[in-house]
């Protein structure tokens, strides 16, 4: 009979595997390159910058977000002499298989090897909305990696109070916040969970602490940008209120902002969309699984926390939701588990194996469907980057792909149309537009697109793309 240590290195093996297949995946059959939409694109810009200054630049600047991400894809790029965003979507694969694995070894030690990384594998590694990012430049698969350790940290110090258990937990909490910022609510809930065993922290454990702490925002403090917003700013909070939850359009900044429902149905929707929530929503009937533990019960709160307070901001996304999914996935075991005995006894053939085998299966399909939206828009934006491949030195203006466009072409000036409010143009720019933005209300009243608009005898076609772009050149 082999160990549970051994049995666990055996399914380390098999999840390393798998990083390996993902990436060749990526790199071999899909091309995908792990850059898809705007915030990617920032990443891939910043850890260039940093690399840059690496090799006597200067000081990488105009950056608002964690450090602790870009700087890892640099340090990949680095080592491997690849480009950044290969180095990012490295670190994205290792930290989405990394977490779960590490609840994955967490959940065996109570019901079993197998049946602890199958059903992680199938309500983590394989969640689609989360499998999709892990596979792109995101920050997202690893704070969540660090949310899933952070978990592991705080279960076994409840139970053994070790102190490399504690450090767990620390760096954990730790890492999440510094990886990204929108994981500072429920690493602070973490947080308040670990300290609920103050009674066994020690001075040295806490000093240690300190310590990781610093280690981590040692980024932060380096690369301090002076325009930057800051780790906490009042933007952050902006528009945050309780009355949000029963909102469902918004006026911000940008204008108008219309959804399809209200804030708090949206809020709990990892408990119901199949891009999340599909392995948990075969537990529901098992709910009183939950008060069996009370580390569980402090976890739910956790999260009705968490979902609480992120529909509390006027605006609505899906990625907030993916940081808590190894929590989710940690919390519903005890539940899947009751749920596939009740299975199996009314349908004898269905073993509980075979349901984990089943629903990893469907969940494999879910993912691979989901990524296809990604590889989709990330084949277009490199086929829109090359009408440019053959300008030089030419300026053009844009709105919400200055970034893609920089990346793919070193030799033009891109501009970004934001919060433009006079004539930016002089005879001979570029203007890239998109019929779609016609429909958008929010756009619509935009400077930029209304000057279109009633000067369009001024702005000659140059050429049509893929989902509604067109290039014209100012002529008037």
């Amino acid at each position: 009979m082999l160990s549970l240590k051994v049995k666990n290195r055996h399914f380390l093996i098999i999840y390393l595997a798998i990083a390996v297949a993902l990436f060749g995946l990526c790199k071999f059959l899909f091309h995908y390159n792990g850059l898809y939409g705007q915030d990617s694109y920032e990443y891939a810009r910043y850890s260039n910058d940093i690399l840059c200054y690496w090799s006597g630049g200067t000081m990488p600047s105009n950056f608002s977000w964690p450090k602790l991400f870009p700087l890892l894809g640099a340090l990949i790029s680095f080592m491997l002499n690849c480009p950044v965003e290969i180095g990012l979507q490295i670190i994205s694969i290792l930290s989405l298989v990394g977490a779960s694995y590490v609840i994955g070894l967490l959940l065996s030690e109570k019901a079993g090897v197998i049946s602890g990384h199958l059903w992680a594998m199938s309500s983590v590694l394989f969640a689609p909305f989360l499998f999709r990012l892990g596979l792109s430049s995101m920050s997202d698969p690893l704070s969540v990696f660090f949310i899933a350790l952070s978990i592991l940290g705080i279960a076994k110090y409840k139970e053994e109070h070790n102190l490399s258990w504690f450090l767990a937990a620390i760096v954990g909490i730790t890492g999440a916040f510094a990886s990204r910022w929108a994981a500072f609510p429920i690493a602070f809930c973490l947080s308040i969970i670990l300290a609920m065993e103050w009674r066994y922290f020690k001075a040295q454990s806490l000093l240690l602490a300190a310590g990781i702490a610093l280690v981590f925002f040692i980024p932060e403090i380096i690369f301090q940008d002076p325009k930057g917003q800051g780790v906490i700013n009042a933007g952050f909070f902006s528009g945050w209120t309780p009355f949000n939850l029963f909102k469902s359009s918004f006026i911000t900044n940008d204008g108008i902002t219309q959804y399809a429902t209200i804030n708090i149905v949206k809020a709990f929707e990892p408990f119901y969309h199949p891009g999340l929530a599909f392995p948990f929503l075969l537990c529901i009937l098992s709910v009183r699984s939950f008060f069996k533990d009370a580390i569980r019960v402090k976890l739910c709160l956790l999260v009705l926390a968490y979902l609480v307070f992120i529909g509390c901001f006027p605006l609505q996304n899906s990625r907030f939701f993916v940081v808590i999914i190894p929590t989710l996935s940690y919390i519903f075991y005890p539940a899947f588990l009751t749920t596939t005995k009740v299975i199996s006894k009314k349908l004898s053939f269905l073993k509980p194996s075979l349901v984990l085998v089943l629903l990893l299966s469907i969940q494999v399909s879910m993912s691979g469907y989901a990524l296809t939206t990604y590889l989709q828009f990330n084949q277009d934006e490199k086929e829109l980057s090359q009408a440019f491949k053959d300008m030089r030195s030419e300026r053009v203006y844009c709105y919400g792909t200055s970034m893609l466009l920089k990346h793919y072409n070193k030799n033009n000036e891109f501009i970004s149309l934001y919060k433009i409010d006079k004539n930016p143009y002089q005879e001979g720019d570029y203007y890239l537009h998109n019929t779609y933005w016609e429909e958008e209300e929010k756009l619509s009243k935009m400077f930029f697109l209304k000057f279109f608009k009633e000067h369009s005898d001024d702005f000659r076609m140059e050429g049509k793309y893929k989902r509604g772009w067109a290039l014209y050149r100012y002529q008037p």
